[in-house]
């Protein structure tokens, strides 16, 4: 093992270890950080007789992002210790910026902090799909809200384009998404998507719960901005996820004001814990019946059966 593996490991994320700031030598710009209970400088240096098979030297910077990659999911426990890792690694950077010989030192720091930033990050996969024969919902005016809010990378993005079965599975699995956002037209049953050619296309609920569990490790939550998806969404929450779904038919500008309130509120609390989603929605409907919009009660949250 050594630092990187020490530092994304869940099982070291999950158990409760201390991040301090120790000191900085003025002479050689080198920070001193303990991490895990692992005494680090800014040069990747490790000395704790705990982990002997520790090797001193640079750490390994092009290794970052295939580290971040093999973390599956980030729990309360371990957001809270990462968030505190990306305070500490940030005064450490403060704290030697300025000094001799620390320009490498800053740079691997920076990188580390952007990996921990990733980690933190909430990603969000757009899922969305017109239908001929029923009322516009202007998915790209969606998408686009969406992404302008990513710009500041507190929200993570990517869009299922087509979105039909095929590409949904795919993309999931590459992106492993804390946030699936569906936003279609449905009834009791199933949701309106697309086929591999855009073309709009029926798919049972069935066929996904069984897709759902088995990704349920990284998946935190799940919209159904569609009509009358409350079914759908109880079948998807025996796959342990959190769940926001439709009781009945909604207006398309009430449904489009709740998917602004609620992804500006996860934009602005992105270190909030697991919690995060069911005040989002809480605040979503508060500001859309201040605005006295059709079916402002129709969007429900669905808790998961089991801690994140």
């Amino acid at each position: 093992m050594d630092f990187l593996d020490a530092l994304f490991d869940k099982n070291s994320l999950d158990n409760n270890h201390e991040y301090s700031l120790k000191s900085f030598d003025k002479n050689q710009g080198i920070t001193n950080l303990d991490i895990n209970g692992m005494h680090i400088n800014l040069y990747g240096d490790i000395n704790h007789d705990k982990y002997p098979k520790f090797i001193p030297g640079n750490i390994p910077i092009k290794e970052i992002p295939e580290r971040v990659e093999k973390l599956a999911k980030i729990n309360d426990t371990a957001r809270f210790k990462l968030k505190n890792i990306e305070l500490m690694l940030q005064a450490a950077f403060e704290a030697s910026k300025n000094q001799k010989n620390s320009k490498k030192s800053n740079y691997a720091f920076l990188k580390i902090k952007e990996s921990v930033q990733d980690l933190l990050r909430r990603k969000v996969l757009f899922i969305g799909a017109e239908n001929e024969n029923k009322s516009k919902i202007n998915v790209e005016g969606e998408f686009d809200f969406l992404k302008i809010l990513s710009e500041n990378k507190r929200i993570g993005l990517k869009r299922v384009k087509p979105a039909s079965i095929k590409n949904i599975f795919g993309i999931w699995d590459e992106f492993r998404p804390g946030i699936v956002f569906f936003s279609c037209h449905g009834q009791e049953t199933s949701l309106f998507l697309e086929d591999d050619n855009g073309n709009s296309k029926e798919i049972p609920a069935i066929e996904l719960k069984k897709f759902f569990y088995e990704r349920s490790e990284y998946t935190e939550c799940v919209i159904l901005s569609a009509c009358s998806s409350s079914k759908i969404g109880h079948l998807l929450k025996d796959s342990c996820k959190n769940i926001i779904a439709t009781t009945e038919n909604v207006d398309i500008k009430t449904a489009r004001e709740f998917t602004d309130c609620f992804f500006s509120y996860i934009e602005r609390n992105s270190d909030s814990l697991s919690v995060i989603y069911e005040n989002a929605h809480k605040h979503a409907i508060k500001l859309i019946q201040s605005l006295g919009l059709p079916n402002s009660y129709s969007f429900e949250f669905y808790k998961a059966d089991k801690k994140m």
